[in-house]
């Protein structure tokens, strides 16, 4: 059977036969599809344009916050730093800038602290030397005057990290003589200490806070130890 061309058929089989149905193609297909589907991409694009450059807004800020919160956790400041973002970053930034100032002030008075101890030890620290270099020379006198020079030092390095300055840096310094500068220190509260170490033996390590360490380990040992013996190991060679 033929038909228009501009006319579709239809064919449905039914028991009675087939029916036929003819439609215009008009009716059945329309350009406007194309146009509705080209209007449905170029929407999605558009938004999702608008969403990245929305969630990019969103972002910084809070990478800028990340950034200042870990510049200040490690003692920098951050002069450049203002609150921008949604209303919840502001407020967390805010909290920021308040901690900060409060760890600035928790800093000035601790280093106010310390400079006001410091200057009250070095007041009888002075007298001390002065009554040494009245007394005759010994050898615990040099003992004496060593170790308040060695307090001396220790209240500069103290201040200096009150302060934020650089620490003592790493030096080479053989173990041998360190720890038989401990030991000999300790033989004043007992003689009886026998220090077992290899000579010659260098090591890199802060001389200062390493000889601190060994002294309060011999000195807890010394006071509350049933031997009265310092003893030299590797596993304090690999511990350094």
């Amino acid at each position: 059977m033929r038909h228009a061309p501009e006319t579709i058929a239809i064919r449905i089989g039914v028991p009675e036969g087939v029916y036929t149905i003819l439609s215009p193609q008009r009716r059945v297909y329309t350009p406007t599809t194309e146009v509705f589907i080209a209007w449905m991409v170029m929407s999605s694009i558009l938004l999702s344009a608008v969403a990245l450059l929305f969630m990019r807004n969103q972002i910084r800020p809070i990478r800028r916050l990340a950034d200042a919160a870990e510049a200040i956790g490690k003692g920098r400041d951050v002069p450049g730093f203002k609150l921008e973002g949604a209303s919840e970053v502001r407020q967390a930034a805010a909290a920021l800038l308040v901690m900060r100032d409060r760890l600035h002030r928790q800093m000035s008075q601790r280093t106010a602290m310390l400079a006001g101890v410091s200057h009250d030890l070095r007041t009888p620290l002075t007298r001390m030397r002065l009554q040494l270099a009245l007394m005759k020379e010994s050898e615990e006198a040099r003992e004496l005057t060593g170790d308040i020079a060695e307090m001396e030092i220790m209240l500069d390095a103290y201040l200096a990290f009150a302060r934020g300055e650089e620490a003592e840096a790493a030096q080479s310094v053989d173990l041998s003589e360190l720890l038989g500068e401990v030991a000999q220190a300790a033989r004043r509260q007992n003689p009886n200490i026998e220090l077992r170490v290899p000579k010659n033996t260098a090591v890199t390590l802060r001389r200062l806070a390493m000889k601190r360490c060994f002294s309060n380990l011999v000195g807890n040992a010394v006071r509350y130890g049933k031997k009265r013996k310092f003893r030299y190991r590797s596993a304090i060679m690999r511990s350094i």
